[in-house]
């Protein structure tokens, strides 16, 4: 457990310079988008928006330095296992992504902010989302490299936007279609739990799997 925990901060300490940036781009991108898409898929896009950004930039910033430093190369000549260093850079998203929430959850105290409180079945969505981004970007950067597989995030990013407002346009409720997050049963939420769960499980062995395979 100690070398997971080091690895992590060794993670955290190499964007450390980008603190400042990460911290105003998590306070602001839920007031940008707080008011205006309040109302569409039931309020999940101000901390979907807010999670993928932020976490897009710190860890392609992690990995960008990495690979320019040739970093997993050099992990190799430490007396930690290529499983440990796999497990550290989900955990570096998971404390991540736990930062994103409790800033969110402050934020949406404000009663000026005209931002969506935090519910289980908004954390689970969102949670989802970001474990199925990564669950396939980290495995992608052991088998392409860095360089291939920085689009994975990047499309995902910054296609949600557009997505989300032409999706917004469609006249769904017509046909009686919701796209309402807070429709979502309490007892389905465990169920989708439980499916990310597999696949992240998958996804960190496939990435020791090519971790080990690596040329360096």
């Amino acid at each position: 457990m100690r070398g997971y925990i080091d690895l992590t901060k060794k993670n955290l300490t190499i964007i450390k310079n980008y603190y400042a940036i990460l911290f105003l781009s998590a306070l602001t991108i839920p007031f940008v988008t707080g008011r205006a898409s309040s109302a569409y898929f039931g309020g999940i896009l101000p901390l979907l928006l807010e999670a993928t950004f932020t976490l897009y930039f710190a860890y392609n910033q992690l990995t960008y330095i990495e690979s320019k430093y040739n970093g997993w190369t050099f992990l190799c000549t430490t007396p930690y296992k290529r499983r440990t260093h796999v497990l550290s850079m989900y955990m570096t998203v998971f404390f991540e992504y736990c930062v994103i929430l409790l800033l969110y959850f402050i934020l949406s105290l404000l009663p000026w902010g005209a931002i969506p409180p935090l519910t289980i079945s908004r954390i689970a969505v969102v949670t989802c989302f970001i474990a199925v981004m990564y669950g396939i970007f980290i495995p992608s950067l052991y088998l392409l490299g860095y360089d291939k597989a920085k689009y994975v995030p990047a499309v995902a990013t910054f296609v949600i936007p557009y997505a989300a407002v032409l999706i917004s346009k469609i006249p769904f409720s017509k046909v009686g279609i919701s796209f309402d997050i807070q429709s979502i049963k309490s007892y389905a939420l465990p169920f989708l739990c439980i499916i990310v769960l597999c696949f992240l499980c998958i996804s960190i062995k496939m990435a020791e799997r090519w971790y080990e395979r690596m040329e360096m």
